[in-house]
């Protein structure tokens, strides 16, 4: 179990802090750091304490599934770093994209906009 402090316990927001800290990876690596010392390991839980009064509380446990998908952005991130520390070549900020001129919102962001704006549409018909 791993404590968090929050601005807000919703669902949504949980959701996001665990995307934008990578708690998933966090979470895998905590499970192979306690296995490797033999200690039985099997699940990771966050416990979202919020910063502010009246500091509501939530305890939730990352899937399976997800905790999977951090161990192999673990694995990922090992190889990047072993292939940037082999060839001497460490890219930087900008790097990233060769056609960084614009910007453009993610598919799954444009895609729940897409979905808000047709069901609210169809509500007020």
């Amino acid at each position: 179990m791993d404590l968090k402090s929050t601005h807000s316990v919703l669902y949504r927001d949980t959701q996001r802090s665990i995307i934008d800290y990578g708690y998933h990876q966090q979470g895998a690596m905590v499970i192979e750091g306690a296995r490797a010392l033999g200690i039985p390991a099997s699940s990771f839980t966050l416990l979202w304490v919020e910063s502010k009064r009246p500091h509501c509380v939530r305890a939730q446990t990352l899937k399976d599934e997800d905790l999977a998908r951090g161990a192999a952005l673990n694995e990922l991130a090992a190889k990047t770093f072993w292939q940037c520390f082999q060839s001497g070549v460490w890219p930087g900020p900008g790097d990233d994209r060769a056609d960084a001129e614009y910007v453009d919102l993610p598919d799954w962001y444009r895609q729940s906009v897409d979905d808000r704006i047709k069901f609210e549409l169809r509500e007020a018909a």
